[in-house]
């Protein structure tokens, strides 16, 4: 979502005009590449980049890796009407949720690379689709946040290591993304802000 061409399909769904044709066919074009290109069509996954050695599974995160792609491909396939390529991006991420997320390989618990962003995923399509198992997931997450926090860390949690203690208070990496990101959840902040990190404010 943050370094690929799945924040450049984020970007189209979200913001061209709706039933733009030029737009339509860029992104069922981008939406069709990605789906093309899964590390296992019987289980689908992407990883982080292409390679001619082939892809490996990336950790699972907004920033790349299979959450933010399958979210990306979801709303694209929710704009374009396209039930399979919807039915694609809920295998993955009901996939991912079926892994224990001590193996996600997430950093910490911000919106970037760690539990908030991917609770944020999780939240918006369950909500779209209606689809229980990914809420499911989504509360775990948040339940996983608000149990680590401490008092004794600067802004109540460290970075992604623990030298970046100092710097964690900023909106993508840092615990101010991960207040937002709980408030919204909770229904206490106003959603819209998540279409400028490429997700669908569902809720």
């Amino acid at each position: 979502m943050a370094h690929g061409i799945a924040g450049v399909l984020s970007a189209l769904t979200l913001i061209s005009p709706e039933g733009s044709p030029v737009h339509d066919a860029a992104i069922k074009q981008i939406a069709a590449w990605i789906a093309a290109n899964t590390i296992d069509a019987s289980s689908p996954c992407w990883g982080g980049y292409i390679d001619p050695r082939g892809q490996q599974p990336a950790r699972a995160a907004w920033c790349y890796g299979t959450p933010g792609v399958a979210a990306a491909l979801f709303q694209a396939a929710v704009r374009i009407n396209d039930i399979p390529l919807q039915q694609l991006a809920i295998d993955a991420l009901e996939r991912q949720s079926e892994a224990p997320i001590d193996t996600w390989g997430m950093k910490d618990h911000a919106i970037c690379h760690g539990s908030m962003g991917n609770a944020l995923i999780f939240a918006s399509v369950g909500v779209a689709s209606g689809n229980l198992a990914l809420l499911n997931i989504a509360e775990q997450l948040v339940t996983r946040v608000v149990d680590s926090f401490n008092k004794n860390y600067p802004y109540g949690y460290l970075g992604a290591s623990l030298d970046e203690a100092e710097g964690a208070a900023n909106l993508l990496e840092g615990a101010s993304g991960i207040a937002l990101s709980l408030l919204t959840l909770a229904c206490r902040a106003d959603p819209s802000w998540m279409v400028y990190f490429g997700l669908a404010p569902a809720f």
